[in-house]
């Protein structure tokens, strides 16, 4: 705003301009406060505007992620995923079941053999009970 003033100021034509912009943008603001009620009318004017909000994340984004690389490896990593989408759509819940079950019984029995084996160590060198616990 600043710097607008600063150029505004070497010529009395933008100042003027400038002032006319500032009061036409508090006069919408308070023409919408006054009719949030009515539906709004959508013009060629209006919808040339574009909420940038929306583009955030691409001004915001390391040049690092924009190379044709990282294009394909995230082209491939949307692949994978919808390979796995369409298999558990094909699977019935009896099947999603039966592997989380699997599953579970694979990594119990891990950990079992994990603690076992811990739990021996410690039998057979009693000296080193006392830093495990």
């Amino acid at each position: 705003m600043e710097l607008q003033t600063n150029a505004a100021n070497d010529n009395p034509d933008q100042l003027t301009d400038l002032q006319q912009k500032q009061e036409d943008d508090e006069d919408e603001e308070d023409e919408e406060s006054e009719t949030d009620k009515k539906p709004k009318v959508t013009t060629a004017a209006t919808t040339m505007k574009v909420d940038t909000t929306y583009y955030d994340y691409l001004i915001n984004m390391s040049l690092r992620n924009l190379t044709k690389e990282r294009r394909n490896e995230i082209l491939r990593d949307q692949q994978e995923k919808h390979e796995k989408l369409e298999a558990l759509q094909k699977k019935s819940p009896e099947d999603l079941y039966e592997d989380d079950l699997y599953h579970f019984e694979t990594e119990y029995h891990k950990v079992n053999r994990l603690r076992q084996s811990q739990s021996m160590s410690t039998v057979m060198n009693p000296s080193i009970a006392s830093f495990v616990r």
